[in-house]
């Protein structure tokens, strides 16, 4: 079994720091970014199982960085998942519109 490689995007890097050393041993962290334009690059070079996202973020959050990803390569993008914590109607809509195919799932699993 191959351990699971992740991504983190957010721009508080005490917060990048933190999930980072909660996760250490547990999975391949394969970086992290600060910003949108970061977290683009990073995502299409390192092609991870998971990816962290922050959707508050300058220049146009997560639903920015999905966007980017998505119409760059597409296949990178299987599935998206939102915090159980968000009105369900207020996080779907933008990740919907910013991805062509695939589920996009709340918290719950649905």
């Amino acid at each position: 079994m191959t351990t699971p490689t992740v991504v983190i995007v957010d721009d508080h890097a005490l917060f990048r720091s933190g999930v980072r050393a909660e996760l250490d041993g547990l999975v391949e962290v394969a970086g992290d970014a600060g910003s949108v334009e970061e977290g683009v690059r990073l995502i299409l070079e390192a092609k991870p199982d998971v990816v962290l996202l922050d959707v508050h973020m300058p220049g146009g959050g997560g639903v920015e960085v999905i966007r980017r990803v998505a119409e760059t390569a597409p296949a990178v993008i299987r599935q998206i998942r939102t915090p159980a914590s968000a009105p369900r109607q207020s996080r779907l809509r933008p990740a919907r519109g910013a991805l062509s195919s695939g589920p996009v799932l709340g918290g719950r699993g649905g």
